[in-house]
């Protein structure tokens, strides 16, 4: 399984991630290749956060005093394993929950068990990546780093058609002069036939509506406390 490559933020961070986890912004042109495996990103999707005013600052300092460390070193690093309390109101559990789309039943599944058939979720970040996933072979996948209807962190891999309806989706988001971070996306089943052998298969298609402003607030304050480019469920 190839590693991450480039990771981009909803504050417009843009960075690169080796396989032994440093992490060097791509805008100092120093980027470390350990493999062959490189990953595309597309930098222009997410939210520019400007210099926080002292306000915002107090906010941040009260959201980080509102940590809990799980299972990581303590140092505030919510990847690391802390939860996120109330001050965000985004949960991180030290992982992503582990979404997935099935193509071959139409249903999300977290892990291997059938959730349901639609999935809401607000885009956190974007990974573009090659590998061989679930046992296909080698191509081009996007990774979908997102909180959930519960406002859990999550993580979920498109690959085919599914990965260009989102593609599309989120090009029609930006068009349109909202960020990722304002809306709401559903993902839904389409059910499809191959031209190849005439085989039923679904693929799965996006439509969004507003986000909440409380939910947006959440999770600017969630981005300024918590490295999203680390986070990646490609681990499990």
């Amino acid at each position: 399984m190839n590693e991450l490559r480039q990771a981009t933020n909803q504050n417009g961070t843009l960075k690169t991630q080796t396989d032994s986890a440093e992490v060097t912004e791509l805008n100092k042109f120093d980027i470390t290749e350990k493999d062959e495996a490189t990953e595309k990103t597309t930098s222009d999707l997410f939210y520019n956060h400007n210099q926080n005013s002292d306000s915002e600052k107090k906010i941040i300092e009260e959201s980080a005093s509102g940590l809990i460390t799980v299972n990581g070193n303590g140092n505030g690093n919510v990847f690391s394993g802390s939860v996120s309390l109330s001050r965000s109101g985004i949960i991180n559990l030290g992982r992503p929950t582990p979404y997935r789309g099935d193509c071959q039943i139409g249903k999300f599944k977290i892990k291997a068990n059938p959730v349901s058939d639609t999935l809401d979720f607000t885009v956190l970040a974007i990974r573009h990546l090659q590998g061989e996933f679930f046992n296909y072979e080698y191509q081009d996948w996007v990774e979908i780093i997102f909180a959930d209807e519960k406002k859990i962190v999550s993580a979920m891999l498109l690959k085919t058609e599914s990965m260009d309806n989102f593609g599309l989706t989120t090009k029609f988001i930006l068009s349109s002069g909202k960020r990722l971070i304002d809306v709401i996306i559903t993902g839904y089943f389409v059910k499809k036939t191959s031209v190849v052998n005439k085989s039923t298969y679904y693929t799965i298609d996006f439509h969004f509506k507003d986000n909440d402003p409380e939910t947006v607030k959440d999770i600017e304050t969630f981005l300024q406390i918590c490295d999203v480019t680390k986070i990646t469920g490609l681990n499990f």
